[in-house]
């Protein structure tokens, strides 16, 4: 089987993650990454009231999934 370029991390913690322009303290768990296409599949645990300010991916699109709470966007 050819390499596809995907990279697995093995389940761990989240990690501090900082977004410019945040207010809350968020984290991050890289699940997998594919560098040759600019894809990344992470969790991102936001706090209560924690708010990300209005962003453009030059990559692509964003998809969300709530786990658990509500996103307002």
């Amino acid at each position: 089987m050819a390499d596809s370029g995907l990279r697995m991390n093995a389940p761990g913690e989240a990690v501090p993650f900082e977004i410019p322009g945040a207010t809350g303290e968020f984290k991050i768990q890289i699940l997998n990454e594919d560098r040759s296409r600019g894809v990344v599949t992470s969790i991102v645990h936001l706090p209560a009231g924690g708010v990300i300010p209005a962003h453009y991916h030059d990559a692509g699109s964003e998809m969300h999934y709530v786990l658990e709470g509500d996103l307002t966007e």
